[in-house]
């Protein structure tokens, strides 16, 4: 999902996974398994995980509280909104 508007900054503080990253033109993927590292979120950037190990936690701190009407859920929504 991505979303509008929020900001959010995401860390793996045990274990591992895998951050997928899309701009609508470029994608990345991140492995996540430092505690000290975190990767920004901003607005408009799609985001899924993959490869969670059995003991991974995250944690994420978002610039705003719960907001159903930011969320943009549907991938081919996103790609109209970044092209």
């Amino acid at each position: 999902h991505a979303h509008k508007k929020l900001e959010q900054i995401i860390f793996c503080i045990n274990g591992s996974f895998v951050l997928c990253l899309d701009d609508g033109k470029h994608k990345q993927k991140i492995a996540m398994n430092d505690p000290s590292v975190g990767i920004r979120l901003g607005p408009m950037l799609w985001h899924t995980m993959l490869n969670f190990s059995s003991d991974c936690v995250i944690l994420v701190f978002a610039s705003d509280w719960y907001n159903e009407k930011d969320y943009i859920r549907a991938y081919d929504e996103f790609k109209r909104l970044t092209t």
